[in-house]
């Protein structure tokens, strides 16, 4: 099997804030990207979801090869009823656009993987300007910690990736062109 390099792309819906899409990337074995994509599908509808508020959403997973030469790519969509997040609507406005949650997550050697993930951060989510609400903090973390217990996922040199992880607020500036070809938000609830 080869390695895949898997991104989950996701967007927003928030009101109070221009709307945005961004990736998150994991790493699999799999015999095809197809089998990758459907890994991080998968990885999204079982767990992920479970770290995101409900104006958050994956709209389709990206998944190619990392072996220098090889085209083996695919692009698969999320399906309409599993897009959305799960967690309720935070209280307050929408918190800055370049605030985020860092996941760092242990590898059986090595570094450390760190994840820039953005649940729908509101200001109810965050104390003092500085600390993330503890109830974001156990979801965020109890979502990885299961997909990490149910799914082997890997670094990008093919290292195990294992719990149990750590959440905290971060800031990390979304590219330009993150505001451009933006997907439709799909229905709530």
């Amino acid at each position: 099997m080869a390695l895949y390099h898997v991104s989950l792309r996701q967007s927003h819906d928030l009101t109070a804030t221009t709307r945005r899409k961004w990736s998150n990337s994991f790493f699999v074995e799999a015999p095809s990207a197809a089998a990758a994509a459907a890994w991080g599908v998968g990885l999204w509808e079982g767990y992920l979801r479970q770290a995101v508020r409900e104006r958050v959403w994956c709209y389709e997973v990206y998944a190619t090869s990392v072996v220098e030469g090889d085209d083996d790519y695919i692009v698969q969509g999320v399906p309409p009823g599993s897009q959305r997040g799960q967690l309720p609507a935070g209280s307050g406005e929408p918190y800055g656009k370049e605030y985020c949650v860092s996941v760092t997550i242990p590898a059986v050697e090595g570094r450390p993987s760190r994840k820039f993930w953005r649940p729908g951060l509101t200001e109810g989510d965050i104390t003092n300007g500085e600390n993330l609400s503890l109830g974001l903090v156990n979801a965020i973390e109890a979502a990885f910690n299961s997909a990490l217990g149910a799914v082997t996922m890997l670094d990008p040199d093919g290292q195990t990736l294992v719990g149990p992880v750590r959440a905290r607020l971060s800031i990390r500036r979304l590219g330009r062109e993150s505001g451009e070809n933006l997907p439709a938000p799909p229905p709530l609830g």
